[in-house]
């Protein structure tokens, strides 16, 4: 029984949506699962079905996490809010936005640290996927609030919701702050981030992350490769566009590219 809590413990380390995890792991990470289920008593079983739900995540089959994370909360063997923020997570992905903001609303408010943060951040991309935009980017205020800057699972979730919710420029700054505390560096500026998002590692997270991916390299892409001969960052049409783009730098950016095409 030790042996196999042990395991799950690693596996739980691998699926963290921080670290890279390539689909052909993640395949084998939830067929270890489905073996351990048969050597595991009921509180273990729950951590099990944790890890098959992380995994089947991130392999893009919300279907199969959301019937992981019901399986282990009916063990009710976890802390309150861990496997209502990663149910929340994957109803999101299935595109089910009401019962995930439902499932992530209460949870948010009643939890603390690590769950808080998820949870308000997750909560904040179902209010603007649901067209409550203020709502969204006050549920995300109350997450960053709540962070722990020093913590790379904090940051890194903050970028992707920040971009979720069409925060541009704080999920860039979050990005950046992951990367720097990746690198043990303080501060990194968009040249050396240019530099690191070379690193297989921060390739493979970026990947899996479309919405924050644009918004990377939108950000590393030199504006004069886009348009040659000019600098959108430099021009007034940015300025113009800056405003009506949710105070976003990139997506003005983005916005006149758009036009001059």
């Amino acid at each position: 029984m030790a042996q196999a809590a042990s395991k799950t413990d690693e596996l739980l380390q691998e699926v963290e949506p921080s670290n890279a995890l390539t689909p052909f792991r993640a395949h084998q990470i939830v067929a270890e699962c489905r073996a351990l289920l048969a050597k595991v008593n009921s509180e273990q079983a729950a951590g099990v079905y944790m890890v098959i739900g992380l995994a089947s995540m991130r392999l893009g089959n919300s279907s199969k996490a959301i019937e992981a994370f019901q399986a282990g909360k009916k063990l009710g063997r976890h802390e309150p809010g861990v496997v209502s923020v990663n149910l929340g997570a994957a109803l999101l992905a299935e595109g089910r936005l009401f019962d995930a903001i439902d499932e992530l609303a209460a949870m948010a408010s009643e939890s603390q640290g690590t769950q808080r943060v998820l949870g308000f951040a997750n909560l904040a991309e179902g209010l603007s996927r649901v067209g409550q935009q203020e709502d969204a980017e006050a549920s995300f205020r109350e997450a960053v609030s709540a962070a722990d800057f020093k913590n790379a699972s904090h940051l890194f979730a903050l970028a992707m919701q920040a971009a979720e919710v069409g925060l541009d420029d704080e999920a860039l700054r979050f990005f950046m702050s992951f990367v720097g505390l990746l690198k043990g560096v303080e501060v990194i500026d968009v040249r050396s981030l240019r530099r690191a998002i070379g690193d297989a590692h921060l390739r493979s997270l970026l990947e899996e992350r479309p919405v924050l991916k644009r918004v990377v390299d939108l950000a590393t892409t030199p504006a004069t490769h886009l348009v040659a001969g000019e600098n959108t960052a430099d021009s007034p049409d940015v300025d113009r566009v800056f405003s009506e783009t949710c105070g976003s730098r990139a997506r003005a950016n983005e916005a006149v590219l758009a036009e001059r095409r």
